[in-house]
């Protein structure tokens, strides 16, 4: 049994973007109505997503219409992903912000620091803060009315839930803590080592994660490289208490998988869904095994007007990155199938196996979207473990048959 789950980022939508056509406004960029059709094949074939993470960008100058644009779009995109509402998550990125709301005064006296006690005394300033905040006005109206969650406003600028999903009867829940990297964000240059998420932001959201929780997954905008050198502590912080770090804003490809040697996170990068920019064009799926805690990114670039899945990683054979949650492995939700101490089984000994499954390599999808996953939530309904034997293709060596986990 697998969780799914999409990451996009840096979607840049402008006015330009949509035109109208019988009084409904719809995506007139080619990369946008790929996309949208890229997810509802993923569906189809089997492999249904349980929520979606944009990490920030949504439009490209943070204005009002721009995100009534952005509204329709992920209305689209909720109906192509098969998902409701509030399976939908998103941060704020630098393009998202009015920036008619940062003065020139403001970035002298509020957005220039040295240490993380003067990011605190801004953010911690009740005069301050409200003004600070008023260049999210427009993308808090947008997630209010998209999702439900009123998001970045004059009292809060982070959020954390703790999201309960179902796979096969057993119920599970899963961290996702959302910060807002673009809080000193607003005028030319802010990305270069200039912005903060702050100690209070990153330490209230590790905060309230839910200890029970199978999996953390936190995320916002900027990558690491655009932080205050006296940010990084934060962020070696939240790489101990979480699992997945997702970001956007990506320029390099080299970078959109990485771990740090120090923690047991890994920070997964998504670059633009944008056709109409110089930077990597490209979307990540996500996709975790419930039984053993491996897990894989899946990387789809837009090449050739459509996209498609894109060899990022040089390492294995369709470009994908592995990782592993060792929570999950350690406490796996569905036991597995085979014990770790016997994973080879005689093939020649009928009497190992309690089901023979052979198939031909045509009707290799069915068996694998549809046969498996029956005969997985059979197992754990019944929580009588059994041995299956899979025999793919129509000339086989037995001798070479080796026993697969669900």
């Amino acid at each position: 049994m697998k969780l799914r789950y999409l990451h996009l980022s840096d979607l840049h939508i402008s006015q330009a973007d949509w035109q109208n056509g019988d009084n409904n406004i719809f995506p007139a960029r080619k990369s946008l109505v790929q996309l949208l059709q890229k997810i509802t094949e993923l569906k189809e074939k089997g492999q249904k997503n349980d929520f979606i993470i944009i990490s920030g960008d949504l439009v490209w100058s943070g204005k009002k219409e721009e995100f009534e644009a952005a509204e329709d779009f992920c209305v689209k995109l909720l109906e192509a992903a098969g998902l409701s509402a509030d399976r939908l998550y998103l941060v704020p990125g630098n393009h998202d912000i009015e920036r008619k709301e940062v003065k020139p005064g403001h970035v002298k006296r509020w957005y220039a620091f040295d240490s993380q006690e003067d990011v605190a005394e801004v953010l911690s300033d009740p005069d301050l803060f409200p003004i600070l905040m008023r260049k999210f006005e427009a993308f808090n109206q947008f997630s209010a009315d998209v999702t439900g969650r009123t998001l970045f406003d004059s009292s809060a600028y982070h959020y954390a839930e703790s999201l309960t999903l179902e796979k096969g009867g057993n119920p599970f829940k899963i961290n996702l803590l959302a910060l807002n990297s673009a809080l000193f964000a607003g005028y030319d240059g802010d990305n270069k080592q200039l912005l903060s998420l702050g100690e209070e932001q990153v330490r209230r959201t590790c905060n309230q994660l839910d200890q029970s929780a199978l999996l953390s997954l936190a995320f916002f905008h900027h990558p690491v490289e655009c932080y205050h050198p006296s940010d990084h502590q934060n962020q070696q912080l939240l790489r101990e208490k979480v699992d997945l770090i997702l970001t956007g804003h990506l320029t390099n490809t080299t970078k959109a998988f990485s771990t740090e040697n120090s923690s047991n996170s890994y920070l997964i990068s998504s670059g633009t869904s944008s056709d109409n920019h110089e930077r990597q064009q490209f979307f990540n799926q996500v996709e975790i095994d419930l039984t053993t805690g491996k897990g894989r990114v899946d990387f789809y670039s837009f090449e050739k007007q459509d996209w498609q899945p894109r060899k990022i990683n040089p390492e294995t054979t369709d470009g994908h990155f592995p990782f592993l949650i060792d929570k999950i492995q350690a406490e796996p939700l569905f036991p597995p199938l085979v014990p770790e101490t016997n994973n080879r089984l005689d093939p020649l000994n009928k009497q190992n196996y309690d089901l023979i499954v052979s198939y031909s390599r045509e009707d290799a999808d069915w068996v694998k979207t549809e046969l498996f996953p029956l005969l997985e939530t059979s197992q754990t309904k019944s929580r009588i473990p059994f041995n299956i034997l899979y025999i793919e293709g129509n000339s086989v060596d037995l001798n070479e048959i080796t026993r697969k986990d669900l």
